[in-house]
């Protein structure tokens, strides 16, 4: 299924002679598939590859993605994307991707070869040597499947291809493709051919001897069909958008920036919009009237200006704050909710969670939501130190321009903004944190939706909510969650058609993803409470710090106090359970905030298609405090290369790590670690004075006995990470075995049995100092 916004583009081709009279002939090979390796050298060497951020992603064409490409032609590459984005047309980059040591057709023995013994003498060598020497490992792990077909390097490989959108151009003859004639011809210019002329329409590939900076383009305009070929000191094609710096020629209207979004006005903005020739002179043009499809943009400094408070109403559990906002929808004004719980504590970066409700009357004032359905009570209930927000909208929750490209980006920075002017952080000026997006009726089919396809702040949200509210839509849910697998949806609901079946169509459809959760039949609970009866139960497993965990912002972490009284002196450590005392409140050391990132070990970001390993917890646990205490330390590397970087300096194998092992690893970081010896016969009482310290502390002991997925009767090693204490005398734990394994819980007594009961009973732990 194609992204809406890309479907104008939308072709199939069934003969390569189909796709040459659509878009010409592709550019001559100029190496050869058995000259790659000679050409371009080993890609793992050091200084083989170079990382960049192309720009041009997203609706709004202002997302950013790093890839890491051969340095030959890197920089290349990231001049391409700059032309992309300045040409400026309506089609949409959600995603693309780069360098991947891989095989053609064969993506999965890289991780058998990656583990085995010849792996790190395959990776020295030179060239032509290195390629044959994973092209023999791959018919290893083959299983002697055909050496030429099966293990031929791929230029994905060298870091010398590049893949665009592959949920809507793939590899197969026949199948509909959206990628668009004007791109295909950019790519051309800057010496990529193209994997569509068979049939890998996501694919290009630079395969010319030429690596020199790329001079002016010959990219035609956009329905125009391009030249076979061309060269670098070719005349544009007439009508062709101009190289960055050049002038607008006579005709293209005024120059200057839209006054409604920011952005550079598009080709035909003058008094003659798109017409070749026109006599308007350059730079001319009717000031304001913009043929701008995306009327929507962020504040051009910090957040935009506090819009002043309509109403407040104190509640028993928070304060409900609302405003006028900013946006016009047609049939009512467009107002929004601000809830602050009590207990709140103000962070660096603001958690927030915002709602889309499914009315669509227009007399329904936001202020009926929170008597009727005791909003604070149900936020109360989850517990969570997080901003709730709601949009007024408009007719059919159509959500105002909430739902345009940029739109829902500018409404969460208007709501910090009126949180910097009249709510918790006055005087402040925080970042956007972690969010959850919700959506009841209309506003699950409409808001939920919306954002999955347009993609607003993506890499903020870490769940979908749709409640009772996939009326339309279901491909839409589909594609993203097969494409977002970090990201969560959930689909909540009654017995209520047709979002109960079209929710159940897509869990047939992604089957097995760990990413997507319906709840199926929810009896008892009619439509119109479904969200408010259950948000508690999501909100408790949501990746939101709790109320009580939160430190304030900029309190540093391990505040000064002394250790309550947390445990039996004398406890052994291969006894029975102890009675542990709880520790004074006011005296506990402050967790981290929970700014140490989570991070799964099987599902890590970066990680190749089909790897879901369970033996990297040490260093995983590791690596959470090395971003944390050392966000400078391999930052370009995805946290998937800088765990398998992390093992090969500790020496970690399948065979799992060890505490010396991931005391290894962390120090090359440049932080400093203890261990806690046989000799500290309490190490619960240990780590509560490293946590008191400002350390993170590596807790090794028994899978099995976690409170959260226990299993009785067994016993399995594994590391995770404690970030710090809550006032209940409680230890808060990030677990790497879960992809929703942040902000664990443990008491005392469970602690010490984890230590106690597991594998290495000699209950050591590993403590990174803060530096």
């Amino acid at each position: 299924m194609g992204h809406s916004h890309n479907a104008k583009y939308k072709l199939t081709c069934n003969t390569k002679a189909d796709v040459t009279a659509a878009f010409g002939n592709n550019l001559p090979r100029q190496i050869r598939g058995s000259e790659r390796a000679s050409f371009w050298g080993n890609p793992l060497q050091g200084g083989a590859t170079k990382s960049i951020t192309v720009v041009g992603l997203g609706a709004d064409r202002n997302g950013t993605r790093k890839l890491r490409l051969h340095a030959k032609i890197a920089d290349k590459v990231e001049q391409m994307f700059q032309k992309i984005k300045q040409v400026n047309q309506d089609y949409v980059i959600y995603s693309c991707g780069s360098l991947c040591v891989r095989y053609m057709k064969n993506s999965g023995t890289r991780n058998s070869i990656r583990d085995g013994a010849n792996y790190a003498a395959a990776r020295t060598q030179h060239g032509s040597k290195w390629a044959s020497g994973w092209s023999s490992l791959a018919l290893h792990h083959d299983n002697g499947r055909n050496a030429v077909q099966w293990t031929k390097v791929s230029n994905h490989s060298f870091g010398t291809a590049v893949d665009i959108n592959p949920s809507t151009n793939p590899y197969k003859a026949g199948k509909p493709f959206d990628i668009p004639k004007w791109m295909v011809a950019i790519f051309r210019d800057f010496g990529f051919g193209w994997g569509g002329y068979y049939h890998d329409y996501m694919h290009f590939e630079y395969e010319q001897k030429d690596v020199s900076p790329t001079a002016a383009t010959t990219t035609p305009t956009p329905g125009t069909t391009p030249s076979p070929q061309t060269s670098g000191d070719s005349k544009p094609d007439a009508g062709a958008p101009a190289p960055a710096g050049t002038p607008p020629p006579a005709g293209s209207g005024n120059a200057a920036h839209c006054t409604k979004c920011g952005k550079e006005m598009r080709e035909g903005t003058g008094t003659t919009p798109g017409t070749a020739g026109a006599t308007t002179p350059p730079g001319a043009g009717a000031a304001g009237k913009s043929n701008c499809k995306n009327p929507i943009a962020a504040p051009p400094e910090g957040y935009g200006q506090a819009a002043a408070v309509d109403n407040t109403v104190e509640a028993a559990h928070g304060k409900f704050y609302f405003f006028k906002d900013d946006y016009k929808q047609a049939g009512c004004p467009n107002r929004t909710m601000v809830y602050v719980p009590k207990g709140y504590v103000p962070q660096d970066n603001v958690d927030i969670w915002t709602h889309f409700h499914g009315l669509n009357r227009s007399n329904v004032k936001l202020e009926g939501y929170v008597t009727k359905h005791k909003l604070d009570e149900m936020h109360r209930g989850g517990n969570k130190n997080v901003i709730f927000a709601m949009s007024r909208g408009g007719r059919d929750a159509r959500i105002g321009n909430n739902c345009k490209p940029g739109g829902y980006r500018a409404w969460v920075q208007r709501i910090i903004a009126f949180l910097c002017e009249h709510g918790p952080y006055k005087g402040q000026k925080p970042g956007i944190g972690n969010m959850i997006a919700s959506g009841h009726s209309a506003g699950g089919y409409v808001g939920m939706t919306k954002l999955m396809t347009i993609g607003d702040l993506k890499s903020q949200l870490r769940e979908y909510i749709i409640l009772d509210g996939l009326y339309v839509g279901a491909s839409t849910v589909i594609n993203f969650v097969k494409a977002n697998p970090e990201i969560m949806v959930r689909s909540l609901g009654t017995t209520h058609n047709p979002p109960h079946k079209n929710s159940e169509q897509v869990t047939r459809a992604v089957k097995g993803a760990k990413n997507w959760q319906h709840t199926g039949h929810v009896k008892g609970i009619n439509h119109g409470n479904v969200c408010y009866k259950l948000m508690p139960d999501v909100l408790k497993a949501s990746c939101f710090v709790d109320i009580g965990v939160a430190a304030p912002a900029g309190n540093p972490a391990g505040a000064a106090g002394t250790a309550g009284a947390a445990g039996n002196a004398g406890a052994s450590t291969g006894g029975s359970n102890p009675s542990f005392p709880p520790a004074d409140p006011s005296k506990l050391p402050t967790p981290h905030c929970g700014k140490p990132p989570h991070i799964p070990q099987h599902r890590p970001k970066g990680r190749p298609k089909g790897w879901e390993e369970f033996w990297t917890c040490g260093p995983t646990s590791c690596q959470m405090a090395i971003r944390y205490f050392k966000p400078a330390y391999f930052k370009d590397l995805s946290d998937f290369d800088l765990m398998m970087k992390l093992c090969e300096i500790g020496g970690v194998t399948k065979k799992g790590s060890s505490l010396g092992k991931n005391r290894k690893l962390t120090e090359s970081s440049g932080l400093k670690t203890e261990h806690s010896t046989k000799g500290d016969k309490n190490t619960v009482s240990w780590i509560q004075g490293k946590l008191q310290a400002g350390c993170l502390v590596v807790l090794s002991g028994n899978l099995r006995t976690r409170p959260w997925k226990r299993s009785e009767g067994k016993s399995s090693g594994h590391f995770m990470l404690i970030i710090g204490m809550n006032e209940k005398s409680e230890f808060v734990i990030h677990d790497p075995g879960g992809y929703k394994g942040m902000n664990k819980i443990m008491n005392a007594e469970q602690l010490n049995e984890y230590i106690t009961s597991g594998a290495d009973r000699s209950g050591r732990q590993l403590a990174i100092l803060q530096p």
